[in-house]
C-alpha cells in the first residue's frame, strides 16, 4: 500500500501541475494575444493537451478518493447482502468497461504514433494515448482493490486513513 500511496502523490501532483501549467498558458495565449498583440500559437495546444491530461488523472484521482459525484437513494433501500452484490458487479462492470477503454487506447497510441501536435512537434498524439493508458491501468488497480475488499469484507484503506465499507 506504500507504493500505492507513493503513486497516488506522484499523480496528485503531476495533475496539479500540469492543471496549473494550463491555466497559466491559458492566461498567457489572452495576456498575449489580446493586449500585447503577439499571437503565441503554442499556448492553446499545449494547453489543451495539459487540460486533458490532468482529466485523465482526476477522474483515477477522485475514484481512489470517493469524489465522484453519487445519486444513491435507490442503492440505499437494499439489505447489506444486495447492496454488497450490487457493489461487486458494479466493479466488475467497471472493470469490463476498463478493459474496453484500454484496448482503445492502445489501438490509438499505434494508429497515432508518427502524428504530432502542429505547433509543438516534439509532441507526438499517442503521449495522451499513453497517458491515457497508464490512468486507466491505476484505475483498474483501485478497483480490483475494492472488488478484494468487497469479496473478503475487509476496510477500504484511503489516503486519509481506514474507512470502513458502508454496506
Amino acid at each position: 500500500m506504500k507504493l500505492l500511496n507513493a503513486v497516488d502523490r506522484l499523480v496528485q501532483v503531476v495533475a496539479f501541475a500540469m492543471f496549473a501549467g494550463m491555466f497559466v498558458l491559458t492566461l498567457a495565449q489572452v495576456l498575449f494575444r489580446y493586449f500585447l498583440q503577439i499571437p503565441v500559437p503554442w499556448t492553446e495546444e499545449a494547453a489543451r493537451a495539459l487540460f486533458a491530461l490532468s482529466v485523465l488523472s482526476g477522474i483515477t484521482l477522485a475514484y481512489r478518493q470517493r469524489e465522484h459525484v453519487m445519486v444513491d437513494f435507490l442503492f440505499a433501500q437494499f439489505s447489506p447482502a444486495v447492496k454488497r452484490g450490487f457493489s461487486i458487479a458494479f466493479a466488475l462492470s467497471i472493470l469490463f468497461f476498463l478493459a474496453l477503454w484500454a484496448s482503445g487506447a492502445v489501438h490509438m497510441a499505434e494508429r497515432n504514433w508518427s502524428i504530432t501536435l502542429i505547433t509543438i512537434g516534439w509532441f507526438r498524439i499517442s503521449y495522451y494515448y499513453l497517458w491515457e493508458l497508464a490512468m486507466i491501468t491505476l484505475l483498474a488497480v483501485y478497483v480490483l482493490i475494492d472488488l478484494k475488499n468487497l469479496v473478503t469484507g475487509q476496510t477500504v484503506s484511503l489516503q486519509d486513513g481506514e474507512q470502513e465499507i458502508d454496506l
